[in-house]
């Protein structure tokens, strides 16, 4: 990635959490001061910031669009259908394992470890 792209991509990511910062209840006066010196000190740092309050209004925005309150709705539905079935196969494939680990102890499967099977018998003449 060129300099140019890291640091165009710093400068963003140190305008989320500046912005995230100011969010927050407990952002003090001074912290508030500091972001103003930091939008002033750079028309670029203003056009980082401005971008990502852009950002943030429009997920806002989005978050009250119905169409997407309906595709969040489907899109849990999913994601909990999927849970369910991973819990299931992870009852079956412990349940299997377990198994396994029986059978692996010579019980029942004829898996045993081969110092613990008997050499074929010969019948006479060696067959």
């Amino acid at each position: 990635m060129p300099a140019e792209n890291i640091a165009k991509d710093e400068l963003y990511r140190e305008a989320e959490q500046r912005f995230v910062r100011q969010r927050a209840p407990d952002c003090s006066p001074e912290e508030r001061a500091a972001l103003a010196l930091w939008i002033n000190q750079s028309p670029l740092h203003a056009a980082a910031y401005a971008s990502v309050r852009r950002t943030w209004s429009e997920l806002a925005a989005l978050k009250q669009d119905p169409d997407m309150a309906s595709l969040r709705i489907g899109a849990e539905a999913v994601a909990r259908q999927m849970r369910r079935e991973r819990r299931s196969t992870r009852r079956w494939v412990s349940a299997a394992a377990a198994a396994g680990a029986g059978a692996g102890a010579g019980g029942g499967w004829g898996l045993g470890a081969p110092d613990a099977v008997d050499p074929p018998t010969l019948g006479p003449g060696g067959a």
